[in-house]
C-alpha cells in the first residue's frame, strides 16, 4: 500500500507540474508586455483623420478608421511620450488592420501624449529611419493621444500636411533648375525628428495632362518650404535665369499651387539673374548663352568678402564689397567645391575659354578691347586710375552681358592648372598696364593674391529625376 500511495502521489505531482507548466507557457505566449525581443508587438486601433492637400476646392478629410483611407503596407511612425522618456514605434497597415512594433514597454494609462507621422514616396530604412526627398508627402500630428491597457492600444491622430507643394509649368521637355525651396531629407523619432536640405532641385517638365496645349509641360509637385524669410526663389530655364521674392500666399502649409516659369517674352514679377542666397547674403549669376561648350551662368561680380565670409561662417558680420582674394589658385577652386556641396549646384571657376567668351560679351559682343568698352577708364581699375589698390565691385560700367570688373581691379583665378600649383589667371589687376587688362589677357601664376568669379553649369536630368 505504501508503494501504491507513493506512486499515486508521484503521478499527481507530475500531473500538477505539467498542468502548471502548460498554464505558464500559455501565459508567456499571449502576454504582450513580456516579448522575448524586448519589444511590444500589438494590434493598434487608429482613430482621428487624414487631411489631404487643398487643390482649390478645399481639403478632403478622411476618417483614419476607414479602410478606404489606407493602402496595404502604409506606415505610421508613432513616438510615445512617457514623462521625460520617449518610445518609438512603427505601425504597418496589413489586411485591413494596423499592427505596431514598439521599441520598448508602454505603461498603462489614458490620454497619454504621442506624435504621429505618415509618409508617401519615402524610403524606409532600419532603426526607424526614413529617407525623404523633394517629392515626399509628409503628414503629421504633434499633439496626438493614446490609451494603453493590458495589450489594448488605441491611438488618436489627426494627420495634416507638414509643408506646402508646388509645381512649375512651361514647355514640355525643358529642364527647370529651382533654388530657394528647402525640403526634408530624413526622419527619425529616436534622434530628434527631421533633417532638411536647401539644395537646388532639377526636374524635366513632363506632359501636362490638364492642358489642351500639346507642348505644355509641368514638373512633378515639389514638397517643401521657403529656405529664407525673404522668400527668394530663383529658376534657370531654357538658357534664361530669373529671381523673384514671393508673397506670403505662396507655399502655405497644406496648400497646392503652381507657378508659370518665366520666359524672355513674359516674366512679370521676375528680375534677371539666378541668385545664390547663403546665410542671408546673395551672389547673382547671369546667363551666358551661345558658348560652344554649353550654356552656363557666370557671377555678375567677383566673389566679395561679404559673401565668402558668410558662406564660411553663418554668424559673420562682414559687409565688404571688395573682391575676396586667394593667394593660391587651388584655394579659390576649393571654395567653389565647398559652395557646390552646400547648394547642390555644379559650381566651379571658369576655364580660360569660358572666361574670355564671357568677357567679350558672348553673343552680344561689340568687339571691345576691354570688357565692355574701348575706353579702359569706363570699365576697369588699372595702374593709371586705381591709386595702387583694389576697389569695391560694380563701381565701373558692366560689359554687354552685365558682368562687372572683368578687366582690372583683381585678377581672376580659373579652374585650369598650368603646372603643379600654377593656375591660369585672367583680366589683369589694379596695378596692371593697359595691355594686361584686355578681354584676352591671360597669365599663369603660383602665389599672388587674385580674386575669383563662379560659373554654374547644369547636368541634364532624366525625366523626373533629381536628388542630392
Amino acid at each position: 500500500m505504501k508503494h501504491a500511495l507513493c506512486f499515486t502521489q508521484t503521478l499527481l505531482a507530475a500531473a500538477l507540474s505539467l498542468g502548471l507548466g502548460a498554464c505558464s507557457n500559455d501565459d508567456l505566449s499571449t502576454d504582450k508586455q513580456m516579448p522575448t525581443d524586448g519589444k511590444m508587438h500589438l494590434k493598434m486601433h487608429l482613430l482621428g483623420s487624414l487631411t489631404g492637400y487643398d487643390q482649390g476646392q478645399g481639403r478632403q478629410t478622411r476618417a483614419a478608421s476607414s479602410i478606404s483611407t489606407w493602402n496595404e503596407g502604409d506606415k505610421i511612425y508613432i513616438k510615445f511620450i512617457q514623462g521625460s522618456n520617449t518610445i518609438p514605434g512603427v505601425a504597418t497597415y496589413t489586411s485591413g488592420a494596423w499592427n505596431i512594433d514598439v521599441d520598448g514597454q508602454l505603461t498603462a494609462g489614458t490620454n497619454l501624449k504621442c506624435t504621429a507621422h505618415h509618409f508617401i514616396n519615402a524610403t524606409y530604412a532600419e532603426n526607424y529611419r526614413v529617407e525623404l526627398n523633394h517629392r515626399t508627402e509628409i503628414y503629421e500630428d504633434t499633439v496626438g493621444v493614446y490609451n494603453y491597457s493590458n495589450g489594448d492600444l488605441t491611438v488618436e491622430a489627426n494627420l495634416v500636411p507638414k509643408v506646402s507643394r508646388i509645381r512649375f509649368t512651361g514647355e514640355k521637355g525643358k529642364v527647370a533648375h529651382i533654388m530657394g525651396i528647402s525640403h526634408y531629407k530624413s526622419f527619425s523619432p529616436t534622434n530628434g525628428g527631421f533633417t532638411a536640405t536647401s539644395v537646388a532641385v532639377s526636374d524635366t517638365l513632363v506632359a501636362d495632362t490638364a492642358s489642351t496645349d500639346e507642348n505644355a509641360g509641368t514638373t512633378p509637385y515639389i514638397y517643401g518650404y521657403f529656405t529664407d524669410k525673404s522668400r527668394t526663389l530663383s529658376v534657370a530655364y531654357d538658357e534664361l535665369a530669373y529671381t523673384r521674392n514671393c508673397s506670403s500666399s505662396v507655399l502655405k502649409a497644406g496648400e497646392s499651387g503652381y507657378m508659370s516659369l518665366p520666359t524672355e517674352a513674359s516674366h512679370p514679377g521676375w528680375r534677371n539673374g539666378f541668385t545664390l542666397r547663403v546665410n542671408g547674403v546673395d551672389y547673382k549669376m547671369l546667363p551666358v548663352p551661345g558658348y560652344s561648350g554649353g550654356y552656363f551662368l557666370m557671377g555678375e561680380t567677383e566673389l566679395t568678402g561679404e559673401f565668402v565670409d558668410h558662406v564660411n561662417n553663418a554668424e559673420s558680420t562682414n559687409t565688404e564689397q571688395v573682391p575676396c582674394r586667394w593667394y593660391y589658385g587651388i584655394y579659390a577652386n576649393n571654395f567653389a567645391s565647398k559652395l557646390s556641396a552646400i547648394t547642390g549646384l555644379q559650381l566651379t571657376l571658369p576655364d580660360r575659354e569660358q572666361w574670355k567668351f564671357a568677357a567679350k560679351g558672348g553673343l552680344k559682343t561689340h568687339g571691345y578691347t576691354y570688357a565692355g568698352s574701348d575706353v579702359a577708364d569706363d570699365v576697369a581699375w588699372y595702374t593709371s586710375n586705381s591709386g595702387n589698390g583694389y576697389h569695391d565691385v560694380k563701381l565701373k560700367a558692366p560689359n554687354e552681358l552685365g558682368l562687372y570688373d572683368m578687366s582690372g581691379n583683381v585678377g581672376e583665378w580659373t579652374s585650369e592648372c598650368y603646372s603643379n600649383d600654377y593656375y591660369y589667371c585672367c583680366g589683369g589687376r589694379y596695378g596692371s598696364a593697359l595691355s594686361d587688362i584686355t578681354v584676352n589677357s591671360v597669365i599663369y601664376e603660383q602665389s599672388t593674391y587674385n580674386g575669383a568669379r563662379l560659373i554654374l553649369t547644369f547636368p541634364q536630368p532624366t525625366t523626373g529625376d533629381n536628388e542630392e
